[in-house]
């Protein structure tokens, strides 16, 4: 039985802590079973962005919405 695939949105501070987000697409790419899931990887781009995103997504359909940043995105 071939079930449809479950859509995960990751939301990403891009200005969070001191480091470069790349290694954390590396590892998205990387470790993610894309015969299970789809990604998708949108980026904040202002203080409250990341509520309205998560919001936007799981009004869309989305099976999980993921916060990728320190404890401002993750608390919104």
């Amino acid at each position: 039985m071939d079930k449809e695939k479950k859509k995960i949105s990751f939301i990403i501070n891009p200005k969070s802590g001191t480091q470069s987000k790349e290694q954390i697409l590396h590892l998205l790419d990387e470790k993610l079973d894309k015969a299970k899931y789809v990604q998708e990887v949108i980026y904040t781009e202002y203080a409250g962005h990341a509520t309205l995103l998560a919001q936007e997504h799981v009004e869309k359909g989305c099976d999980a919405v993921v916060a990728i940043g320190g404890d401002g995105t993750v608390n919104e």
